[in-house]
């Protein structure tokens, strides 16, 4: 959980997350606690959280109302060339629910936000562990595809999308 805060006051710092975002993480987080510390796994690099899933849908209205009456959310937000977003409580996770009829239903991918992140170390990071399935590197987010097709989004934990 300290990854997450410690992201976030990184994130103020840069103009990338605003200061309401910044006090309602922070009080979101204390309200529903903070989990167990776990034992750590030696791996290639360290997830912060679930930063968002991408959901195809076939009607984007019918599934905003569907979704902001089931968790509580605020209206959809758009995002410049990409898909509308719903913001969950925590300031900093979202569901992206673009409209795409031919493969509604499926999540076209999900993003986990990691420590330190950087685009182009993370890659040569990947390739060099042997992570090169459709391993694609932007200026904030890498991708790389797991042994089943799914699409991993790899970006800060609070990567504004």
């Amino acid at each position: 959980m300290n990854d997450v805060i410690d992201a976030l006051f990184d994130g103020y710092d840069r103009g990338e997350v605003s200061r309401a975002e910044l006090v309602r993480t922070i009080l979101a987080n204390k309200t529903v606690g903070v989990a167990a510390p776990q034992e750590k796994h030696p791996g290639v690099l360290v997830g912060v959280n679930l930063h968002h899933v991408n959901i195809l849908v076939s009607d984007l209205n019918q599934t905003e109302a569907f979704y902001r009456k089931l968790f509580s959310l605020a209206p959809k937000r758009p995002v410049p060339n990409r898909p509308y977003i719903l913001d969950l409580g925590d300031g900093v996770s979202f569901l992206s629910i673009p409209e795409r009829a031919n493969n509604a239903g499926t999540i076209d991918h999900f993003c986990v936000g990691v420590r330190d992140f950087d685009a182009v170390k993370v890659a040569e990071t990947l390739a060099a562990n042997g992570f090169t399935d459709g391993l694609v590197a932007g200026d904030d987010f890498v991708y790389v595809t797991d042994p089943d097709g799914v699409r991993v989004q790899i970006s800060s934990p609070v990567w504004r999308g």
